[in-house]
């Protein structure tokens, strides 16, 4: 389960969490000085963890969604329409095949953005300070209001920078 389709969502979240219940359950089932109630129970509370894990891995093997989405197809596209010669991109969010199918890079260690960044500064500010100072980038930035985790960034690139594509920004 953890390396089938490795990188969707669901199998990427679901399979480390039924190796671990499948390791922790194996330990306890092999423990010698456990009573015989308490792995009754552990299995018990266990059984429809695992049937939830296993309905929504064979309901993916069922649909077999593409790994990647015609709406990243076209977000790519539209990228590459926008980009002139060795233009570079920054992709505020957390969607690096917009990297590969826009045939595009960012010349520096944080290539994308996710909500657990927020908190550190360190990140933040690389990133802030990316987008001050290069003027030969693209900006992908998805909407956002005041709420979400990009709006530290999302003022600042709508005062400097102007829309060339949909959620696509270049310096003015």
């Amino acid at each position: 389960m953890i390396f089938a389709r490795f990188r969707s969502n669901e199998i990427f979240h679901l399979g480390p969490f039924v190796v671990t219940l499948l390791i922790l359950n194996t330990t306890v089932m092999l423990q010698k000085n456990i009573s015989k109630i308490s792995k009754v129970v552990i299995a018990v509370l266990s059984i429809p963890l695992m049937f939830f894990a296993l309905e929504h891995y064979l309901l993916f093997l069922q649909e077999k969604p593409p790994v990647i989405s015609s709406y990243q197809v076209e977000i790519s596209n539209q990228i590459r329409q926008c980009k002139k010669n060795n233009q570079k991109l920054l992709v505020l969010d957390g969607d690096t095949f917009l990297y590969y199918l826009s045939d595009t890079l960012l010349e520096t260690k944080y290539f994308y953005y996710l909500p657990w960044f927020e908190p550190t500064d360190k990140i933040r500010l690389a990133i802030k300070t990316k987008i001050e100072s290069d003027s030969n980038q693209l900006i992908y930035l998805p909407p956002t209001n005041e709420t979400d985790y990009r709006f530290f960034f999302a003022d600042y690139i709508r005062q400097n920078y102007k829309q060339v594509c949909q959620n696509v920004w270049t310096i003015k």
